[in-house]
Order: structure tokens, then C-alpha cells, then sequence
């Protein structure tokens, strides 16, 4: 009985080089948008992060004050960091009728404009204890 060898002995030829590569750089392409749009997605959640970070650190600092006033309040801070704006508003139970007696509705947001012109907005809330 005679063996059959898949491969011949004489190596590769070049077109079969040249073939093979073209499949090769054919498939890696598919994988490109693939790449992109994991780059786009890296931007949103780091600039999420940012306006996440602004947005708790109001927060703490609301809740470290001793003492809080409990007349409605809004407050504007542009440019807080590199393009992030924070919106802080504070509402009682005379403004709204859902936030239960005696505590104060803290809402602050920070919006900002991504990369591809796209606005984005990221807002907590928390209930504060009025001071008497």
C-alpha cells in the first residue's frame, strides 16, 4: 500500500502566500468597526465617569453641611471641569408635594457635549434634612 501526502515537498509557493494573506486581510477588516466602536465606547464611559464624579462630589458636600435652607434653591456652575456643566436644585415640600415633610429633594446634574456632538446628561438625586 502507497502513502498519499497532502503536502508536497517543495514548500509553498508564493500565489499560495499571496492568496492566503488576501483571506487573512480580508477577515481582519471585519474586525475593524469593531475596534471602533470600542474606542467610541472607551470615550463615552470615561467622559460618564467624569460627570459621574462631579455630580457625587456636589452631593457629599450637600450632605456634609451643617446646616441646609429650606427655601427652594437652584444654582448654575458652568465649566465646572473642562466642558462639564452642574445644575444643583434643591426643592421642599412647598414646591413639591411628593418630597415628604421635613426633608429637602437634592438634585444635581452635570451635562456636557461628547465627541461626536452628541449632548449627554447624568443626574442624581438624594433627600436631605431640612435645618430648623
Amino acid at each position: 500500500m502507497k502513502l498519499v501526502y497532502a503536502f508536497n515537498k517543495h514548500g509553498v509557493t508564493l500565489l499560495e502566500v499571496m492568496i492566503s494573506l488576501i483571506v487573512l486581510s480580508i477577515g481582519l477588516l471585519g474586525l475593524a468597526p469593531f475596534v471602533v466602536l470600542s474606542i467610541e465606547s472607551n470615550n463615552i464611559s470615561k467622559d460618564a465617569l467624569v460627570a459621574s464624579n462631579i455630580v457625587r462630589n456636589k452631593i457629599e458636600y450637600l450632605e456634609s453641611l451643617d446646616s441646609i435652607p429650606s427655601a427652594a434653591y437652584s444654582e448654575y456652575e458652568p465649566d465646572v471641569e473642562t466642558g462639564y456643566n452642574r445644575t444643583t436644585t434643591i426643592l421642599d415640600n412647598s414646591s413639591d408635594p411628593t418630597i415628604p415633610e421635613g426633608l429637602l429633594r437634592a438634585s444635581v446634574a452635570a451635562d456636557w457635549i461628547d465627541k461626536t456632538g452628541m449632548s449627554r446628561q447624568v443626574i442624581m438625586s438624594t433627600y436631605l434634612q431640612k435645618s430648623e
